[in-house]
């Protein structure tokens, strides 16, 4: 593998531990570099980040305060990383950790990363001013964040500027990685991106004070005149967020396709499967798209643990990203 992609996962492993409270880091990944490198950021924990709902990122140098350097052309990519959940970040107790994401988004934790090559200018001709400054983020309407921290837009991710005698090749890293044992060839950070999807999710944005349990959820999903080639159990994948480190449901999740209308269903033993935990990504495989309108919610039920039907008021809509 090679060197400069080896110092980049590590710095990747190193935001995983942000998730404890889903934070946004105060400094990029590194806290420094050359004019051109590239720089990977934290940015918390938010819904719906993506690169076409990214407004504006821009790069400040406290050497030029009034002379902001418009990056989001170098914005290489968005994409979310998750913990192990085997770590201790999973384990340590509701209210705290990852479980503190679920309890202030209704949504399951992750922390979003953003990678940035660094400008080589300030502007045509002159070199970007060596020492600290900082980025600034503006997202489009509908990104949303846990309400237990800030949004990006409101938040500076500072990082220094190395002069260019900085020991370094002062070029962005093309993530290079070894492919079998045959050769050597570039990442591909798109690839890591969420793909086209239909997200179906309650209109709860923060559990906190949300109690009520329930045995099973079934949700019917109607997929018909939807999508460019009619959907099988083999063409569309479901993925469903993981909120068990905050509920503790123990869920349990079967999923089938009969004509066209996709049916999940969500079990609890324990009686703990809260209504925000019905939230999936319904993903086609290559080569089937999304036409028109979203999916349709056809039915919801509710049940409690001895299989009967139960009323909840829960709101449910669908969206395709």
């Amino acid at each position: 593998m090679h060197i400069k992609t080896i110092k980049f996962l590590a710095l990747l492993i190193g935001i995983l531990t942000l998730l404890a409270t889903g934070c946004t880091a105060v400094k990029t990944f590194p806290n420094a570099a050359r004019p051109g490198e590239t720089v990977s950021l934290a940015v918390g924990s938010p819904d719906n980040l993506t690169m076409s709902n990214i407004d504006n990122v821009q790069f400040v140098s406290d050497a030029a305060p009034g002379s902001p350097v418009d990056i989001t052309a170098n914005v290489r990519s968005v994409f979310r990383l998750y913990a192990d959940k085997t770590s201790s970040v999973y384990t340590d107790g509701a209210g705290t950790g990852t479980s503190q994401i679920v309890r202030t988004s209704a949504h399951e934790p992750w922390v979003s990363v953003m990678v940035v090559d660094m400008p080589e200018e300030l502007s045509p001709g002159t070199p970007l001013p060596t020492g600290p400054g900082h980025i600034a983020i503006t997202t489009k309407p509908g990104v949303t964040y846990p309400t237990i921290g800030n949004h990006i837009n409101n938040k500076i991710i500072a990082m220094e500027i190395l002069h260019e005698s900085f020991p370094g090749d002062g070029t962005a890293s093309t993530l290079d990685y070894e492919f079998a044992t045959c050769c050597t060839l570039p990442g591909n950070l798109a690839l890591l991106e969420s793909a086209p999807h239909a997200l179906v999710k309650s209109d709860i944005t923060d559990a906190t004070g949300i109690t009520t349990g329930y045995g099973a959820i079934e949700l019917k999903l109607d997929f018909t005149g939807k999508t460019t080639a009619p959907i099988n159990e083999s063409n569309v994948r479901v993925v469903a967020d993981d909120m068990d480190v905050f509920t503790g449901s123990n869920r349990h999740i079967i999923t089938g396709v009969n004509n066209e209308v996709l049916t999940i269903i969500m079990t609890s033993m324990s009686e703990q499967l809260k209504a925000y935990e019905m939230r999936f990504e319904a993903v086609l495989t290559p080569g089937n798209t999304f036409i028109g309108t979203p999916p349709t919610i056809s039915s919801v039920t509710f049940y409690d643990i001895n299989g009967d039907t139960v009323t909840d008021l829960t709101n449910y809509s669908t969206e395709i990203r």
